[in-house]
């Protein structure tokens, strides 16, 4: 009996020791990962009861305390010491993918704030603008984070507060090998702050391949940093609608074989556009919404001639293309945060402060890495205009030379400059044609001015507010003289005029149909497009498999099937609109019908002369 106590209490001592050494191994290893300017050996870590709950799975909502540090002293979760023997296995899908790297993580996250612990107010590094912009925190109201619908994030809890965000991402800039490639950036910061350099050698396998999109349809194009030669920041000018005073900012990326020469990049590269827009759910916008934050913030990419459409042609703005004078280290952490944005980033669209300004200039910000840039805060897209104006940060444009700008391609005009020549060429030889009798008021006789009955139309926006048959006369009255040069300037004003006509009645249709009081079906079929083309425009594949930048194999493909069904979907939802508007609409279809017919009047007129 003697023999048998004695051999327990000997397997016992074993089992303390055995114990007691896989503690202070796992200890050991955790120390061994930190950066040497870590100094917590005089931390304690001990482990207690610290949940009722059972350990289950990271991957589970269930809340389960892991770890916590406070005075000195690190508190680890004893149903966590069953797994500190060192393990690669996947048992799991999230975060660290089994509990050996939870464990390992937990210690090295509060090994984090013990050290922070030790450092001034001034020091600590969740208040560095770096990291703080970085994680998509306000830097105003450092609480606040704007990621509000984030995407692709390692552990949500990330974004519950600075000094949390810091932690988690320390944890994977020393655990995860890919860290460095998902997320760059935040590798560097931690690498330059700790002068340590985790998995060095590490080859990076990110996806290159983006979705580029119009309201229409959606396209891979493979964004390889080696070929983006220049950062453009496009600037559209100030236009009449309230929410355009400002203008709208935007970056066009210019791409090309690393072969060609710049000029020829600028000429004839691949460009692609990069705006922050506000995706609107409402048919309409609605500007309370707009101002209290309530639509998402997300990123656009899009074609230049897409945005030439609509800010030369259909706005009559200008697009200024200013290349900014970015070094290769700046030009990289502002594309490494673009991608991240694109693939992580979601947050809340506000008119007057979380707008595309403020979302554009934060890249500017992170590209220079500079602390008085990060002091400054630009809410408008003319107030980036003027800070990179201000502060050098172009070359090659004139911000006096408006000549020079369009010669080198950094300046796209708009169409109202040649409409202008189009329409005064053609008002000096038609003056009497050019005019709008005026309507009679409606007064007694004696009362009556009799001084003009007609007034003059005086410019292209005039013109094109005539009705449809009042310019089919002043088309008449042209085309009756055979003049090349004419017919040319009058399919010009004429196409601008049809547009803003279409564009009008379109609108009008659309109005009427979202009221409550419309037709239901049509009001479903609107609603219905609104939400396709918000898929096809904001679709990006987000799969929860991996964080940050994709690697290979975290996605099937980088455009989700939903998007494709959306693009098919769109086309015949439209066709339906269209037959149903034929028959509520008859009269706005009549309207777009005749201001057409216009156009076919002056195309055989120009065969008449060719």
């Amino acid at each position: 009996m003697k023999r048998h106590l004695l051999t327990l209490t000997t397997l016992l001592i074993c089992a303390s020791v055995s114990a007691g050494d896989l503690t202070e191994n796992f200890i050991s290893s955790a120390k061994s990962l930190l950066p040497k300017k870590m100094d917590v050996s005089n931390i304690k870590v001990s482990f207690k009861r610290m949940n009722e709950n059972q350990l289950g799975s990271p991957c589970d909502r269930e809340g389960f305390i892991y770890g916590k540090y406070s005075d000195g002293e690190i508190t680890l979760s004893e149903q966590l010491k069953k797994y500190l023997a060192p393990n690669e296995e996947i048992e799991f899908s999230c975060k660290h993918k089994n509990y050996y790297k939870t464990a390992l993580s937990t210690l090295l996250h509060e090994y984090l704030h013990a050290y922070e612990d030790t450092l001034s107010k001034n020091e600590k590094l969740h208040k560095q603008n770096n990291f703080l912009s970085l994680g998509f925190w306000n830097l105003k109201k450092s609480k606040k984070n704007l990621n509000t619908y984030a995407e692709r994030s390692p552990n949500l809890y990330e974004y519950s507060s600075p000094k949390e965000f810091l932690a988690v991402n320390f944890e994977y800039f020393l655990l995860d090998p890919e860290y460095k490639c998902r997320r760059p950036n935040l590798y560097s910061a931690y690498q330059e702050s700790f002068a340590h350099t985790p998995f060095q050698n590490i080859e990076c396998n990110s996806l290159s391949e983006i979705s580029t999109s119009d309201t229409q349809r959606i396209e891979l194009v493979n964004l390889d940093f080696k070929n983006v030669r220049e950062i453009h920041y496009l600037f559209a000018s100030k236009g009449k609608a309230m929410m355009s005073r400002w203008g709208h900012s935007m970056y066009k990326l210019v791409l090309c074989d690393q072969s060609w020469s710049l000029e020829k990049c600028r000429q004839r590269g691949k460009f692609l556009v990069v705006g922050f827009l506000a995706q609107v759910s409402d048919v309409s916008i609605n500007a309370i919404k707009g101002i209290l934050g309530q639509y998402p913030s997300d990123m656009t990419i899009t074609s230049l001639d897409a945005m030439k459409r609509q800010y030369n042609r259909a706005e009559l703005r200008d697009l200024e293309s200013i290349p900014l004078a970015l070094t290769k280290v700046e030009k990289e952490r502002f594309l490494n945060h673009l991608i991240r944005i694109y693939w992580e980033y979601s947050g809340k669209y506000y008119f007057f402060s979380n707008n595309c300004a403020d979302e554009a200039f934060k890249l500017i910000q992170i590209a220079k890495n500079k602390s008085d840039i990060y002091k400054k805060g630009v809410l408008t897209p003319v107030g980036i205009y003027k800070y990179i104006k201000e502060n050098n940060l172009s070359k090659d444009f004139s911000f006096t030379n408006r000549e020079l700008n369009i010669e080198n391609g950094l300046l796209y005009s708009s169409f109202a400059p040649n409409l202008g020549l189009s329409f005064d060429n053609l008002k000096s030889q038609f003056k009497k044609s050019f005019r709008e009798k005026i309507k009679a008021p409606n007064i007694q006789r004696r009362e009556r001015n009799f001084k003009n009955d007609y007034k003059a139309v005086r410019d292209i926006q005039q013109y094109s507010k005539l009705p449809t048959l009042k310019r089919r006369e002043i088309i008449k009255a042209i085309v009756k003289k055979k003049d090349r040069k004419n017919f040319l300037d009058l399919f010009a004003i004429e196409s601008q005029a049809n547009y803003v006509t279409n564009n009008e009645l379109l609108s009008k249709m659309q109005s009427i149909s979202s009221k409550q009081d419309s037709d239901e079906e049509t009001r479903e079929i609107f609603t219905k497009i609104v939400e396709l083309k918000n898929i096809i425009i904001f679709g990006t594949n987000s799969e929860n498999k991996g964080y940050g930048i994709p690697q290979t194999g975290d996605l099937e493909s980088t455009i989700s099937p939903e998007v494709f069904a959306a693009e098919e979907e769109l086309k015949e939802v439209k066709n339906l609109l269209q037959e149903k508007y034929k028959t509520v609409f008859q009269e706005e279809f009549l309207q777009m019908e005749e201001a057409n017919y216009n156009k076919t009047i002056i195309k055989e007129a120009l065969k008449s002369v060719l």
